[in-house]
């Protein structure tokens, strides 16, 4: 009994340490918006997060197969790029790698302010790659003659959103925010139809029955998945990489596609 015990434990620490870290798996959503312009019906969105680069691994080829492989409009990157500065390079060509027709979008997490890859450094450095980095600012995003709003936030987790700034110049048009951690869902107002973020990595370990008990009291209690609020449609990944422990089980990395459609939910 010890012995099946033993064996079991194991197995489950090889499932969790080296299959399912890099058995990238796609998530496909459709999510309905009843303002959402005509032009960008159809609008297809590839989201990853907390990719926390450092090789490229066969996590990191998945991820480029899957996105390559089904090419969206528009990819969205909802921060913590790295974990360690020294590892820029390596992320840098990872993300050279990603192309979409109306760009790449990305935002900051807490890992570039805590690694000190942030602000203009990291702006130029994505820059010169095509991604347009967004730190409270909103840019409009032409689709077939009309045009919809990609906002981004600096790191709600860390306190340095700055909502009322993001927003200012929108207008009141359809709106697609990304914010790291989703947190930031509980302070924003009305008028905001999508939100977009990581940092939880979808708990990274989730146990059966009980689900992620490291990520509950976090980032406003918002795991992974969909949540809805008052309006605004919040979508949460499980991300790409991982921190602490190198692990995952019952949370795989994952690519999400978002198609949005006109209609009602």
């Amino acid at each position: 009994m010890i012995g099946f015990i033993a064996l079991a434990i194991l197995g489950i620490a090889l499932y969790a340490f080296l299959l399912e870290p890099n058995a990238v798996r796609t998530r496909n959503l459709t999510l309905y918006f009843p303002d959402l312009p005509a032009s960008a019906d159809g609008l297809r969105i590839a989201h990853i997060s907390d990719l926390h680069s450092r090789r490229m691994g066969a996590r990191e080829r998945a991820v480029l197969r899957i996105i390559n492989g089904s090419p969206p409009d528009l990819i969205v990157i909802t921060g913590d790029l790295v974990s360690d500065q020294r590892y820029r390079n390596v992320s840098l060509a990872f993300l050279s790698k990603l192309k979409a027709r109306l760009g790449v979008w990305a935002v900051q997490g807490n890992w570039e302010h805590y690694t000190g890859w942030t602000g203009d450094l990291l702006r130029g450095d994505l820059g010169k790659l095509g991604i347009r980095l967004l730190i409270n600012e909103a840019e409009r995003l032409e689709v077939n003659g009309s045009g919809i709003w990609i906002a981004g936030t600096d790191d709600p987790y860390l306190g340095a959103d700055r909502v009322p700034d993001t927003l200012n110049a929108t207008n009141g048009g359809f709106i697609v925010l990304l914010a790291h951690s989703p947190e930031i869902l509980n302070r924003l107002p009305k008028g905001v139809e999508l939100v977009l973020s990581g940092h939880t990595h979808g708990g990274q370990v989730r146990l059966p029955f009980i689900g992620a008990p490291w990520a509950r009291g976090m980032a406003g209690g918002y795991v992974s998945g969909l949540y809805r609020r008052e309006g605004t449609v919040l979508y949460v990944t499980n991300g790409v990489g991982m921190t602490v422990v190198p692990a995952r089980f019952l949370c795989p990395p994952e690519v999400a596609y978002i198609t949005l459609r006109r209609g009602n939910p």
